[in-house]
């Protein structure tokens, strides 16, 4: 049932509010400041206020504008109180319903049947608030992932050309390499008595040493690119879109090239690297979306990689660890065949009072400009929905954060 916040400091008006919506069956809490009232707001969630206008500290309307500029609260339909002399000037109120945003007014005493028929509107209105924004932060999220996609796709394709050109050639420039230098060291067993200038010249390029050295060079080189090469794939791995598309695949390798993808991340700055612990079991090949498995792992790992970030930034001693494990099991009850990732970071963990809240859509403890609110409600979609799975988090501030994902070996194709 839905929650409703009353934010009144008078006795007799919360009472009458509280008693009529909970006969309804709504869950009421009460607020007696505008302050109180935007800190259980906050907390709860609720998917309605009622306020008061004159409030200590904070009035309704400053209630409602901070609400409005919150990420997540935003949408909560917001009805104000007020006496009904206030309300008979109708080009006031339509200036304040716009500068606040205000979704409704009631006057005072409290009419039920009209609280009441204003109450179900303004849920309904809520729930159809919050499910635009989710659809249309859905629909940003994967308009970002398929330009990012495209875009990517684009560069692996530029990068590849040289890069095939320098992995092409640089086996021919070593077996040139190869013959040269034999044929110098032909000419120095030949002519071991060299004229004076070839002696001298000898000595400047130190010869003997250019010799050990040059094909380490050439090895440098084939290595700088077979890695570039192997980051651009992973890439393309990463990006490519057949989310749509059921496919049997490597798990492991699809984790491999999200650390690779990631590798600038986890060496961090001035040399203070997260150690990357990969416990792998013997996994069978999985059945899956993996454009969208891949998703996941990215996401959870990158929260992981902030997490730590800012312990590194606090604490010059911390040692900043990510842990993978992976294991292969059997149902007992059906039989069916599941596989089990752990991602943990022992970083200071997610506080007790939101954990819960983690995988609600638009829901974030970062700052709007960093967090959006949508990766780990779009995570548990795909592990739930997609992949008829399910992904838990435990997460204490002593030892760190555990998310655990299980999905089945097979899949049954989702419908549209």
């Amino acid at each position: 049932m839905a929650t409703i916040l009353i934010v009144d400091d008078d006795i007799a008006t919360q009472m009458i509010l509280q008693n009529t919506l909970e006969e309804q069956g709504y869950q009421v809490a009460i607020a007696e400041d505008g302050k109180t009232a935007l800190e259980l707001a906050e907390s709860l969630s609720p998917e309605l206020i009622i306020c008061d206008w004159m409030l200590p500290e904070l009035n309704g309307l400053e209630v409602c504008q901070k609400l409005r500029s919150h990420p997540t609260l935003a949408p909560t339909f917001f009805i104000i109180l007020t006496a009904q002399e206030q309300l008979e000037d109708s080009s006031s109120m339509a200036d304040l319903t716009a500068q606040y945003r205000v979704d409704e007014w009631m006057s005072k005493p409290i009419e039920i049947d009209g609280l009441l028929a204003r109450v179900r509107c303004g849920l309904k209105i809520s729930a159809q608030n919050k499910h635009l924004k989710q659809a249309y932060q859905q629909l940003l999220y994967s308009e970002k992932m398929l330009n990012l996609g495209q875009m990517v796709s684009g560069i692996a394709h530029e990068i590849n050309n040289p890069v095939s050109f320098v992995t092409g050639n640089i086996n021919h420039a070593t077996g040139y390499a190869q013959d040269l230098m034999e044929l110098v060291e032909l000419y120095g067993e030949t002519y071991p008595e060299p004229a004076a200038d070839i002696e001298e010249r000898i000595e400047d390029i130190d010869l003997e040493f250019l010799l050990e050295d040059f094909p380490k060079l050439l090895e440098s080189i084939k290595l700088g690119t077979d890695r570039i090469r192997h980051l651009v794939e992973s890439l393309r791995n990463f990006y490519k879109q057949d989310d749509g598309e059921l496919k049997t695949v490597d798990i492991h390798q699809g984790l491999a090239d999200i650390l690779l993808i990631l590798q600038g991340r986890i060496k961090g700055k001035k040399g203070r690297g997260i150690q990357m612990v990969q416990n792998y079991g013997k996994l069978p090949q999985v059945q899956c979306y993996p454009g969208q498995l891949n998703q996941v792992f990215m996401n959870l790992l990158n929260n992981a990689i902030d997490s730590l970030d800012t312990n590194r930034e606090e604490d010059n001693e911390f040692q900043p660890q990510i842990q993978i494990t992976t294991e292969a099991e059997t149902s007992d009850k059906s039989g069916e065949g599941w596989v089990t990732i752990r991602i943990y970071d022992n970083g200071d963990g997610i506080p007790e009072s939101v954990c819960d809240r983690i995988f609600e859509p638009l829901f974030t403890t970062k700052p709007p400009q960093i967090g959006t609110g949508m990766g780990l409600s779009l995570s548990h979609k795909i592990i739930t929905e997609s992949h008829r799975g399910t992904i838990e988090v435990k997460s204490d501030p002593e030892t760190g954060t555990e998310f655990i994902i299980k999905i089945p070996q097979q899949q049954t194709p989702t419908s549209d």
